[in-house]
């Protein structure tokens, strides 16, 4: 991986595209790739919800990260629209702009806590469950209703602990759409000392059984 800015997706590869000017980001696809350098690349990239292409108007000249994974190495390579090759949106042609980067999307550590979790976001509630968790805040998979929340989005999450429920302001960071389920990240908004202590107590109970899972496993 010494080349890393010569790097690109295969044919076949599972991307994320994340078109900039809308800051969230969709699962999809590499359906062909061309060009005998990274100069002259061209992708044809299938996107997993075609539908919110078309609610965004995505266009020719739209900037569009496209990032994925490559020996465990997650990279983003810089592109544009060239063109929508349908009027569905199911298909991009996207022209390389510049170099692949090394990209690390959550720097954070945090573990995997599932409980279960009310967001409030654009006047509306929805129900899910936390995928992992932090004292910084939260990445949750709801089922998606309507168009996303855009990065930035102010929200509010009611979650269910152990010790009681913890309400608390919070942003939209991130949204990944897979299919009919969108998975935020959610970062708490100005969180106190003592929401802080109760997220770090749940994240250190859940890192010590992770330990003792593995030990036991490991016997």
């Amino acid at each position: 991986m010494s080349d890393v800015g010569d790097s690109r997706p295969t044919a076949g590869t599972e991307v994320q595209v994340t078109p900039l000017r809308k800051g969230i980001t969709l699962t999809g696809s590499v359906a062909t790739i061309v060009g005998a350098t990274l100069a002259d690349s061209k992708l044809v990239v299938r996107p997993d919800a075609p539908q919110l292409a078309t609610a965004w108007g995505i266009k020719a000249g739209d900037r569009v990260e496209v990032f994925w994974r490559e020996l465990g190495v997650g990279l983003a390579l810089p592109t544009q629209v060239v063109a929508d090759l349908t009027e569905d949106g199911a298909r991009w042609e996207l022209r390389v702009t510049g170099p692949a980067e090394h990209s690390q999307r959550r720097q954070a550590v945090r573990a995997g806590v599932q409980r279960p979790i009310r967001v409030h976001v654009d006047g509306t509630d929805t129900v899910g469950e936390t995928a992992d968790l932090s004292e910084a805040g939260c990445r949750v998979m709801v089922d998606g209703w309507g168009l996303p929340p855009e990065p930035g989005t102010p929200a509010e999450i009611a979650l269910d602990l152990e010790d009681g429920e913890l309400i608390a302001p919070a942003r939209v960071v991130r949204v990944l759409v897979r299919g009919a389920r969108w998975w935020i990240s959610l970062e708490l908004k100005d969180p106190s000392e003592q929401t802080r202590d109760r997220l770090r107590r749940r994240v250190f109970a859940e890192l010590r059984a992770e330990r003792a899972r593995k030990a036991d496993a490991d016997d």
